[in-house]
């Protein structure tokens, strides 16, 4: 099972520059699941990183540090305006954007869920002593359900059995310690994608109820790039987001975050 091992000295150089300015620790994309500790098969999702990347950069357009800890090979801030040699684009103003903005952004990749686990910590371990200052934008599609380290085999499965029988056991969530131990005071928003628009409210409701999330972004799997449902936790608020033509929705979901995120660095008592 290959392993993303992270510069946790790159990151502490990379933050310790900030005094005053905002920070958001951006998780993006999908996470695998390795069957095997010398990884041939692994379980996947579609995630593709497209909402994370965008919201990195309105992040930055608001004056953010970004941590942008994403799958490995999915969609990258500015990266993401690049069209293949098939396409024509002019991209000559978000080139102009990444070399504006592209000392305040650092790529931290991971590949597995085990990577993706570990590397939450350990760097929500580094942004504890930023405190109110740190926003954390968990938006990567984490895998439900895993094989443990432990219990994974050591070589290929092998082919040609008539079935095959694979146990998954439920991928730890560290929501719940991010609030309670990794960074208690930074300002935790996380997602929500449901197919069945009947069960949304009430999954975001429960998801706040346990694991104590600032903010929670509901959002249905057809319709999220044009609206999202916003639900504050301490105000039992909900507001709705549509998009506007001509403007991706993250636009207005990083105004609205980045808006919120002022008046908590400011404690406000509103939260």
């Amino acid at each position: 099972m290959s392993s993303q091992s992270l510069d946790l000295e790159q990151i502490r150089t990379f933050l310790n520059r900030t005094e005053q300015q905002p920070i958001a620790f951006v998780t993006s994309g999908g996470t695998s699941v390795p069957l095997e500790k010398n990884t041939v098969r692994f379980i996947d999702n579609f995630s593709t990183g497209q909402r994370g990347a965008a919201s990195a950069e309105y992040f930055l357009r608001h004056n953010y540090l970004v941590l942008f800890f994403h799958r490995t090979k999915s969609t990258l801030p500015y990266q993401r305006h690049m069209k293949t040699i098939f396409e024509q684009t002019n991209s000559n103003y978000n080139l102009d954007e990444f070399h504006k903005y592209k000392s305040s952004l650092l790529l931290i990749p991971f590949q597995t869920v085990h990577d993706y686990l570990n590397g939450l910590e350990q760097i929500c371990s580094i942004l504890k002593s930023f405190q109110r200052n740190v926003l954390i934008y968990a938006c990567a599609a984490v895998s439900d359900y895993f094989i443990p380290t432990d219990e994974l085999t050591e070589h290929k499965i092998p082919s040609g059995q008539n079935e095959l029988l694979i146990r998954l056991k439920p991928v730890p969530k560290l929501l719940g310690s991010v609030k309670n131990s990794y960074a208690p005071q930074a300002f935790l928003v996380s997602f929500k994608l449901e197919t069945d628009e009947q069960i949304l409210e009430t999954k975001c409701l429960q998801s706040a109820d346990k694991y104590h999330q600032d903010i929670i972004i509901g959002n249905i799997l057809h319709t999220r790039t044009n609206q999202v449902r916003i639900f504050e936790r301490n105000q039992q608020q909900w507001t709705i987001v549509n998009r506007f033509e001509n403007r991706e929705i993250e636009h207005d979901i990083i105004e609205y975050l980045a808006d919120k995120h002022r008046l908590y660095r400011n404690n406000d008592n509103s939260f």
